[in-house]
């Protein structure tokens, strides 16, 4: 894990502005600085401050090209893995972020072809893979990432991120400079870079809570490059090209829930789980856990357990060495809080009798840390459980460990979200599979006591659009029923429950964004391309603010995902539980009191506690001229989501005040 910067003009500029880059990224690499120029004849490696390599200074150059790196040393910790790093020939030069974990598998790949190697990194592995392969070598590599690479000889940069936004990668361009960071904050300290407020944004973020959800930052002219693409740089006409190279595919096909089927399902599911987790166990360093008390914190932590104590058969690793006698695993607790889970983290630290460190965030430690918590998210955020994620990551940085695995992708890929439900009754009802909808129903009213008001919601949603061919089979008639009628479907009723905030749910409901799903599988796919890109940035900014990588085995496991998204939604919500492949696949592993949870709690903190209780010293910290530009401040009490938009105004303002003081 590291952090990268450049910049390229077509006019030659000064190398200050790539130092002061370099800099502000600090955080994500303290262990070695590193630089090159290139003014389109030669190549030159310099050093900084902080380099561990013996070249000249990096200061009062003058380039059209300077490449900036940052490194947290994971693997080969020796002076080796230094970045910018150039195949033998000096022909290609890279900075990379992030981890390729098969790298050991594709090295021996490149070797039986001829190349010969002078580190033990992933690092150089990226170099020769894009010369064999081009720009399709990302299709062989398992991990996160985000690199540039100059290849001298086409007088091009080649750009590219992972698939699912683990590892981040932002840019800006004019008509003769093109600049790019790991950080947004690298860009905008950047004096070339006129700084100013995406309005937009910023009004999208007030109002519907978005924050990164397209290439627009809130930074004007500030892009993010997505998941799952590429970019090509022309360095003779500045010309800038961004493609795709990857598109996660879905089952849409319904299948009839089947015993045997699952068994052959979930099987494999946990022989991927387990690879997911013993390839991110690669490490020079010591490595940790996040455990929330959650099924998929739980099941990483379950794993790792038995990797320790048998190896890791699937990637035939040696005997994992970096995680010492007993493994380390990090929480975020609130004693006396209904959203505590500290019993549940407890029943997994005593199973695999982990060392369970644990912080309790508390409100004064919010205010304390706000300022520094927004400057290095770089944008405002949604919510406090951002704050309880990164007091999870000092703890561990104060514990000594530099790597930490953590759960982030698992409601994605797994079904981990209450919005599922609603799309699962449409595709079974949809496919006329009524006997399992019942059954369902069923099951829930008398198990799961907690969703009765939740598949009430649902089921009324969904009897509006089904209610004919629900007729059409008990009455086998062809007439159209009276929809306004309770009568006409009262043969239901006895499936269905009292409702509670049913204008709440029904907003959520009936969003345009959801509506309409083909199928679970289709649903998670949005999800995935939708939400799971902010966890993953909450994610990478937390753990490199306490230079810490964070490894996700859900949200970047590509043979896992795909395997996942090719089984039938019919296996993933089963007698009324969520994410149930996975639940099954981990029996024996994961204690039965965490897979048989109804509940779900989710990474929180009492927000509303904190700001009932301290209203009036947090409305100081809004910023009211600059609020009411976008809205009546006089008018938030009656917003339903009060509290929520509570937070981003206070958000918003520190933002504001922390990058345009």
């Amino acid at each position: 894990m590291c952090g990268i910067c450049g910049i390229f003009s077509l006019i030659p500029i000064s190398s200050e502005f790539i130092v002061i880059m370099n800099e502000t990224l600090k955080h994500r690499g303290p262990d070695d600085e590193g630089y090159i120029l290139f003014d389109f004849e030669k190549v030159i490696p310099l050093a900084g401050k902080d380099s561990k390599v013996d070249f000249d200074s990096i200061n009062g150059r003058v380039a059209n090209l300077f490449l900036g790196h940052r490194r947290l040393s994971i693997l080969d910790l020796s002076v080796n893995g230094h970045q910018p790093m150039s195949d033998i020939n000096q022909k290609v030069w890279i900075v990379f972020n992030g981890e390729i974990y098969n790298y050991l598998e594709i090295r021996e790949l490149l070797e039986s072809k001829g190349y010969k190697f002078k580190t033990r990194t992933d690092t150089e592995v990226i170099i020769y893979s894009y010369l064999e392969w081009g720009y399709r070598c990302v299709d062989l590599f398992d991990g996160m990432w985000a690199f540039v690479i100059l290849d001298v000889e086409k007088n091009i940069l080649f750009g590219s991120r992972d698939r699912f936004g683990v590892k981040p990668l932002y840019f800006y361009k004019d008509d003769d400079k093109f600049i790019f960071a790991s950080e947004i904050k690298a860009i905008v300290k950047n004096n070339l870079y006129r700084k100013s407020i995406n309005e937009k944004a910023v009004a999208d973020y007030i109002k519907f809570g978005f924050e990164e959800q397209n290439v627009e930052s809130f930074f004007s002219k500030v892009f993010q490059l997505l998941p799952s693409h590429s970019f090509e740089l022309n360095l003779k006409n500045n010309e800038l090209k961004i493609f795709r190279y990857y598109n996660l595919e879905y089952n849409n096909q319904y299948e009839k829930f089947d015993k045997s089927k699952l068994v052959e399902y979930s099987n494999k599911v946990r022989e991927l789980v387990f690879k997911a987790v013993e390839f991110r166990l690669r490490s020079d360093v010591v490595v940790g856990s996040c455990l929330s008390g959650g099924i998929d914190s739980s099941t990483i932590v379950c794993c790792i357990n038995e990797i320790l104590q048998e190896g890791a058969p699937t990637t035939k690793d040696k005997k994992i060495e970096n995680i010492g006698e007993k493994q380390k695993v990090f929480s975020a607790v609130f004693p006396n809080e209904p959203i505590d889970e500290s019993k549940w983290m407890k029943i997994v630290a005593e199973k695999t009798n982990a060392q369970w460190f644990y912080t309790t965030p508390n409100f004064d430690e919010l205010i304390d840390s706000l300022e520094d918590l927004v400057y290095y998210q770089d944008i405002p955020f949604g919510s406090t459980s951002i704050f309880a994620q990164y007091k999870v990551m000092e703890l561990a940085s104060r514990n000594g460990v530099k790597v930490l695995l953590d759960g982030q992708g698992g409601d994605e890929v797994f079904t981990g979200y209450i919005g599922y439900y609603k799309t699962f009754f449409y595709e079974i009802i949809k496919n006329r599979d009524f006997l399992k909808l019942f059954n369902e129903l069923n099951f829930i009213k008398n198990y799961l006591l907690f969703r009765k008001d939740i598949v009430r919601i649902f089921w009324r949603v969904v009897k509006k659009e089904f209610l004919s061919s629900l007729f059409s089979i008990f009455t086998k008639s062809s007439n159209k029923p009276n929809y306004s009628s309770e009568t006409n479907y009262s043969f239901i009723e006895d499936f269905v429950f009292n409702e509670t905030n049913i204008y709440y749910l029904q907003k959520i409901i009936n969003s345009a964004l959801w509506k309409r799903e083909r199928s679970v599988n289709e649903h998670l796919y949005k999800q995935l391309n939708f939400n799971l890109i902010n966890l993953l940035r909450y994610e990478d900014r937390n753990s490199m603010r306490f230079s810490i990588e964070a490894r996700t085995p859900f949200a970047d496991y590509l043979p896992l995902i795909e395997y996942v998204f090719s089984i039938p939604s019919t296996y993933k919500i089963h007698d009324g539980f969520s994410k149930y492949i996975l639940r099954f696949s981990m029996k024996g592993i994961v204690p039965d009191e965490i897979l048989n949870r109804t509940d779900k709690i989710g990474f929180q903190t009492p927000q509303e506690k904190w700001i009932l209780n301290n209203k009036q010293k947090l409305i100081d910290l809004i910023d009211k001229e600059f609020i009411k530009k976008y809205i009546n401040l006089e008018n938030i009490e009656k917003d339903e989501n009060y509290y929520g938009l509570f937070w981003r105004l206070i958000n918003l303002s520190i933002w504001k005040k922390v990058f345009f003081a």
